[in-house]
C-alpha cells in the first residue's frame, strides 16, 4: 500500500461520496444503502459524531426454542440464561451457541455506530475461547464487558478484564496462588494485551514472575457468576520490577488490601509510552493496513500515541 499523505489533520475540503464510502467500509460491517442514506450529505464532523456515539448495551441472549436443544431446567424459552445456575456440559453448550448467535446478531443488526467493530477489535486483542472457558455465563460477562468498554478507557478495560471470571479461567488466573504462581496472564498482559514485544519493550522474566505474584488470590465463583479475592492465597511479599519499569516496587499488602495490587501493577504497565504505541499500532492494523513501516511508525503511530496519552487512554 502506498500512502501519499501522512497527515493526521482533519479533512477540510468537501467530503466526497467516495470518501464517505471509504470511511464507512472501515468503520462498519456490511455497508448497504441504508448506511449511505443515513450519512449522505453530512460533513466529516457530523459523520464522526454518529460513528463515535456509543451504542446502547444490548439486552442479554435468550434461551432458544428448537428440537435440537436440551430442555434447560432453569430457563424457559424466550428467557435469558445469563444468571441461571450451571447445570451440565450439554446445556451449557446450548447456551454457548445461543451466545454466539446473540453476538453475531449484534453485528448484523448494528446501528450506525463503530461500537460493534470495536467490540470485535477488543475480542481479537483480549481474546478468550468460549469452549475453553466452558461456562456460557462467564463468556457472556466477558462479551458484556467488551460492549460496555468498547469506546471507553483502555486502562479501565484492562483493569476489568484482569479479574473477569472468563479471563481468570481461560488463562489460569483462578489457580494463581502464593504456593503455585501461574504466570500465564502476567505474560499475556505484557506481551499481547498492553506492551507487545519489540526492541523497545524490555521487560524481563523476573517482571513476569513479579506481576504474577501481584495477581495471586483471585478466584471465580460459579454461584455468584463473578470473581472474588481470597487473601489467604495472595503473596504478601514485596514485588520488585526491572529497570524497564524504573525499578518500581509494589509493596506487599495484607488481607483484603492485597486485591489492590492488581490495579497498581496495571497502572505501572500503562505508565510506559510503549503501551500507547502498542494500542495505536493495533488500531492502525485493524482499521487501515496490517503492515507498519518506519515512516508510518514515525508519522502516524507516534503522533497518535501522544494523543492517546494526552487523552489518558480514552479510545
Amino acid at each position: 500500500m502506498t500512502i501519499s499523505n501522512y497527515s493526521l489533520a482533519s479533512i477540510k475540503t468537501d467530503f466526497t461520496d467516495e470518501q464517505l464510502l471509504h470511511l464507512l467500509r472501515r468503520c462498519l460491517s456490511g455497508i448497504g444503502k441504508r448506511d449511505l442514506n443515513a450519512f449522505k450529505g453530512k460533513n466529516i464532523s457530523q459523520c464522526l459524531d454518529i460513528l463515535l456515539k456509543q451504542s446502547l448495551l444490548p439486552d442479554p441472549p435468550l434461551q432458544e426454542t428448537s428440537v435440537d436443544i436440551t430442555p434447560d431446567p432453569y430457563t424457559k424459552p424466550g428467557e435469558t440464561w445469563v444468571n441461571a445456575p450451571y447445570e451440565n456440559e450439554q446445556i451449557d453448550n446450548d447456551r454457548r451457541n445461543s451466545l454466539r448467535s446473540w453476538w453475531i446478531g449484534q453485528i448484523i443488526n448494528r446501528d450506525f455506530s463503530i461500537t460493534q467493530k470495536m467490540v470485535l477489535f477488543w475480542h481479537n486483542h483480549l481474546a478468550i475461547e468460549f469452549d475453553i472457558v466452558r461456562d456460557s455465563r462467564y463468556a457472556y460477562s466477558y462479551a458484556k464487558l467488551l460492549q460496555k468498554h468498547s469506546l471507553g478507557n483502555f486502562r479501565e478495560l484492562l483493569h476489568a478484564i484482569t479479574t473477569n471470571p472468563a479471563m481468570l479461567v481461560y488463562l489460569g488466573g483462578n489457580m494463581n496462588t502464593k504456593l503455585a504462581p501461574n504466570e500465564n496472564y502476567a505474560r499475556e498482559v505484557m506481551e499481547l494485551f498492553a506492551l507487545g514485544k519489540t526492541l523497545e519493550v524490555r521487560y524481563t522474566e523476573d517482571d513476569v514472575k513479579a506481576v504474577a505474584r501481584t495477581l495471586t488470590g483471585w478466584k471465580d465463583d460459579k454461584v455468584k457468576i463473578s470473581a472474588h479475592f481470597n487473601a489467604e492465597d495472595h503473596d504478601t511479599s514485596d514485588k520488585k520490577l526491572s529497570a524497564f519499569f524504573n525499578n518500581k516496587k509494589i509493596a506487599g499488602k495484607l488481607h483484603a488490601d492485597g486485591a489492590n495490587e492488581a490495579e497498581e501493577v496495571i497502572n505501572i504497565i500503562f505508565s510506559k509510552m510503549e503501551a500507547a504505541r502498542f494500542l495505536c499500532r493495533n488500531l492502525y492494523r485493524w482499521f487501515l493496513y496490517p503492515h507498519i513501516d518506519d515512516k508510518i511508525e514515525e508519522k502516524i503511530v507516534m503522533p497518535l500515541s501522544e494523543i492517546c496519552i494526552k487523552s489518558d487512554f480514552n479510545v
